[in-house]
C-alpha cells in the first residue's frame, strides 16, 4: 500500500501522464528530438527564461511531440516545429494528455485531450503546429496518427 494521496491534483496528474506513456510505444522506444518553438513573432529556437519547451519521440511514422510551459505562474505558449515528412501541410495532431485537464476538476481550456491542431506552413517552408494557452507548470501532449 503506497502513502500517496491519489486524489490530490498532483498525484492524478502524474497518473495521467503515465498512463499516456503506457499507452504509446514511441513514448517510451522514440527516437527524441529537442523542438525549435517560436513565439511573438521571432525565429523558431530553444528559448530560456521560461518560454515552452518542446521535443518530439518518434517511432516509424508517429510522431508525439510534448509541450512543457516551465513557467510556474503564467500560461505560455508557441509555435512548435514539426517533422515535416510525417506531418503535412493540413495534416493534424491530436491532444492525447493534457496534465491540466487530469489535475483541474471541470477545466474547460483549449488543450482539452482529443481537441485537434491542424499542421501549418511558414512562408519558408517550416512545418509546425500552435501550442497556446498551457498552462503553468503543465504539459500537453499531442500525436499525429490519433486512434481512439
Amino acid at each position: 500500500q503506497h502513502c500517496f494521496d491519489s486524489s490530490s491534483p498532483a498525484y492524478k496528474r502524474i497518473q495521467h501522464l503515465a498512463i499516456t506513456r503506457s499507452a504509446y510505444p514511441a513514448l517510451r522506444f522514440g527516437r527524441q528530438y529537442l523542438r525549435p518553438v517560436s513565439y511573438l513573432g521571432l525565429p523558431f529556437r530553444v528559448y530560456s527564461g521560461g518560454e515552452i519547451i518542446a521535443w518530439s519521440r518518434i517511432l516509424d511514422d508517429e510522431e508525439i511531440v510534448i509541450v512543457l510551459n516551465p513557467h510556474g505562474s503564467e500560461k505560455r505558449g508557441g509555435n512548435v516545429l514539426v517533422d515535416a515528412s510525417l506531418n503535412p501541410e493540413g495534416g493534424t495532431m491530436t491532444v492525447v494528455a493534457s496534465s491540466e485537464q487530469a489535475g483541474t476538476s471541470g477545466y474547460a481550456g483549449i488543450n482539452q485531450a482529443g481537441s485537434v491542431k491542424p499542421v501549418n506552413l511558414t512562408q519558408t517552408g517550416i512545418h509546425f503546429i500552435e501550442a497556446r494557452d498551457v498552462g503553468p507548470s503543465e504539459i500537453i501532449v499531442l500525436v499525429n496518427r490519433y486512434q481512439v
